[in-house]
């Protein structure tokens, strides 16, 4: 089993906080100027071309599901 791990950044982790500030001004901003969202991180994992994508949310099912990873970071 193949594991493509996705790096959380200092900015991703900043972003995870400002978020919730953000959603109301977003809101009301149009749909044209909105950029696209990231999807939500989860306990779900989700597969790319046979490999699963793996971040911290998420890692710690990877490992207790499978026997065996093979991790790429």
């Amino acid at each position: 089993l193949y594991v493509r791990a996705e790096e959380e950044t200092p900015e991703d982790k900043v972003e995870e906080k400002v978020e919730e500030k953000v959603e109301a001004a977003v809101e009301d901003s149009s749909e044209e100027d909105a950029e696209p969202e990231k999807p939500e991180k989860t306990e779900e994992i989700t597969e790319e071309k046979d490999i699963l994508v793996l971040h911290s949310v998420n890692f710690d099912r990877a490992l207790s599901e499978n026997k065996y990873l093979l991790v790429e970071f």
